[in-house]
């Protein structure tokens, strides 16, 4: 029997409640902590165990499937687990040398919690093994970019473009880091992202900020605007923006979108610097 409805949760005829589905997400993953331990790892099911040995590591039944949806559940806001994932994904590594899918969880996790030494080797072993896997490069290029590695980011950032030809991250990231290196290059590059994700505020404001640097002033205006209005909390963008206003001659623009970044308590001080000058630069 392929369905035993005693083992699922019947469907409710209510309305659908955003906070009731936040509260059950929240409890599975208290769930699933409260069923974790380190050297066995989680239960598995009978059914699931079969002819295996235990504990099960894998990513399909096994702990590195469980690690990568608590870490997806982790990075997208949805509940925050208490447990070390990095540490469990050592130990199904452990179990299954053979089985390089949590090097790239734990590199994930390492990344995201600024260990991006540690991120960074799991994710090159991992890629040792399937140097095919697009988003892994995709994830050390994100490394070594946030390590100052400005080469080898745009160089993993390429790798990931021409494994995976509907990925817009990679191109995207690709055309800003060959900003001030190649500017046709990162319109290109950008262009293929806008190609793949137009609506995008990030995509957006990339090409619109390559051309306003290439002098298409109005071209940059329409996409400044879209991106902002898709974005409004993006500071970076508006910055963007209020420049493309100033070269348009719009001061008047340029100068309220400057004074509203300068009122929010949410500007990273990188760009503190940046809007100064931009006051500075208007008539």
């Amino acid at each position: 029997m392929l369905y035993e409805p005693t083992r699922f949760d019947a469907l409710i005829d209510e309305p659908w409640v955003p906070a009731r589905v936040e509260d059950a997400i929240a409890a599975i993953v208290a769930d699933a902590d409260a069923a974790f331990d380190l050297k066995a790892l989680w239960p598995a099911h009978e059914w699931d165990a079969r002819e295996k040995p235990l504990p099960l590591s894998g990513l399909y039944v096994g702990a590195a499937g469980v690690i990568w949806a608590l870490d997806a559940l982790r990075r997208r806001g949805h509940a925050e687990t208490s447990l070390d994932l990095a540490a469990a994904a050592l130990r199904a590594l452990e179990l299954d040398p053979e089985d390089p899918q949590p090097l790239a969880i734990r590199g994930r996790f390492r990344a995201a919690t600024g260990r991006l030494d540690g991120a960074r080797s799991d994710l090159e072993l991992y890629l040792q093994r399937r140097p095919e896997d697009a988003q892994a490069h995709f994830m050390l290029g994100a490394v070594h970019e946030q390590s100052g590695q400005v080469d080898r980011a745009i160089e993993s950032y390429r790798r990931a473009a021409q494994l995976d030809a509907n990925a817009f991250e990679p191109r995207n990231n690709l055309a800003l880091l060959l900003a001030d290196r190649d500017l046709d290059g990162a319109l290109a590059s950008a262009q293929e992202a806008y190609a793949l994700r137009s609506k995008d505020p990030a995509v957006l404001d990339t090409l619109g900020w390559l051309y306003l640097r290439k002098g298409l002033v109005d071209r940059a205006t329409s996409l400044l605007e879209e991106a902002h209005a898709g974005a409004p909390d993006l500071a970076e963008v508006q910055l963007h923006l209020a420049l493309a206003h100033r070269e348009a001659g719009r001061t008047d623009d340029a100068r309220r979108l400057l004074a509203a970044l300068e009122k929010r308590n949410d500007v990273p001080p990188a760009l503190h610097a940046r809007i100064d000058e931009a006051k500075r630069s208007l008539p």
